[in-house]
Formats: C-alpha cells, structure tokens, sequence
C-alpha cells in the first residue's frame, strides 16, 4: 500500500500550516502567533 505525504508549509483559510516528518501538524494564524490547532503525538 502507498501513500503520499507532505512536509513543509502551506497557507489558506487564514492560517499558516505546518507539517512534518513525524506526522506533527500545526495551524497558526498568519496574521499573529497564535495557534489554531495542533496535533500532538
């Protein structure tokens, strides 16, 4: 079974996006430093 990944950062819907390796995401407001949501493992 495959599956694609992405790492890095992306912006849209008002907020910052991060992604990595580890499968750790994080959404900040772009506008601020404050954190929308994060995964945490």
């Amino acid at each position: 079974m495959e599956a694609s990944s992405y790492h890095g950062l992306d912006q849209g819907f008002g907020n910052i996006y991060y992604s990595d390796d580890k499968s750790h995401l994080v959404a900040i407001r772009d506008n601020s430093a404050d954190v929308v949501w994060e995964n945490a493992n």
